[in-house]
């Protein structure tokens, strides 16, 4: 008899505890709450994200986090609000399907279970910007590992002109992993530093001295970057090595990595 009654009461011990079944979030009764479904699938899932009790702005945009929202990967995304006093919301969220940049350096796509994470805005208030505000659990299988970020296996490149025009203007293409910023991947600044540095991969934490900025790269979810860049006229002499630099993350601090050497040329007049 009392065996029957535990399993009678394991079905409402899941709901009080916001627990997951099936791989599906079950939100809890009180406090804040994040549901995702599915809540197990493949890289490039769609999930369907609703939570409550978060702290949304007034234009209805919050942070989702991928993994962590204080190292992990940070996306400021729009909700629908719902239920009485719009106290409810609703987004969607995709799954990565190449690298992501934490805090700590690139993450690989590996199986795992990975937090998604809701967040509001800004610090103010009761408002838990570093840590996940309300959290639920995306179980990623992977059937084909992505090698992309693994030992032996480059994490970023650049596709750019060996020896850049004195001021002229160039369009460059290359991939990094992806990066936190407002619907959708954040980008990378792009930076040259006299002098020729190893182009080993290795990510360093605070952006390269006496670097000069070319400009900005837009990234998509496959982690492609694209967009063009200017060398400045007055940096010539010699070699150079061109950094890609990272949004910030929580505490200021950015991540860079060197993806060319390069050395720039005066411009060839026209015949």
């Amino acid at each position: 008899m009392a065996r029957l009654v535990r399993l009678a009461l394991l079905p409402l011990l899941l709901v009080l505890a916001g627990c997951s079944v099936y791989g599906v979030s079950i939100p809890p009764t009180s406090g804040p709450w994040l549901a995702v479904n599915p809540g197990t699938g493949l890289p490039g899932t769609v999930l369907a994200v609703s939570g409550g009790q978060v702290q949304v702005a007034a234009d209805h945009r919050l942070v989702l986090c991928w993994n962590g929202c204080s190292h992990g990967l940070r996306i400021v995304v729009t909700s629908t609000a719902g239920g009485p006093n719009h106290a409810t919301f609703s987004t969607w969220l995709q799954v990565p399907t190449v690298p992501w940049l934490e805090a700590s350096g690139p993450h690989p796509v590996t199986s795992g279970a990975y937090a998604v994470s809701a967040t509001c805005l800004t610090s103010g208030g009761s408002c838990a910007q570093v840590h996940g505000y309300a959290k639920a659990v995306f179980n990623l299988l992977i059937r084909v590992p992505n090698l992309s970020c693994t030992k032996g296996h480059p994490c970023a490149s650049l596709t750019m002109p060996a020896r850049p025009s004195l001021g002229g203007s160039f369009t460059v293409q290359g991939t990094a992993p992806l990066t936190g910023g407002n619907f959708g991947p954040g980008g990378y600044q792009v930076v040259a530093q006299a002098g020729a540095q190893p182009l080993g991969g290795q990510w360093i934490t605070t952006p390269p001295a006496a670097s000069h900025a070319l400009g900005r790269l837009t990234q998509t979810w496959q982690g492609t970057l694209s967009g063009q860049l200017t060398w400045p006229q007055a940096l010539s002499g010699g070699k150079f090595t061109v950094w890609l630099v990272s949004p910030p993350f929580p505490g200021g601090h950015r991540l860079a990595v060197a993806v060319a050497v390069v050395t720039p040329s005066a411009a060839v007049p026209a015949p």
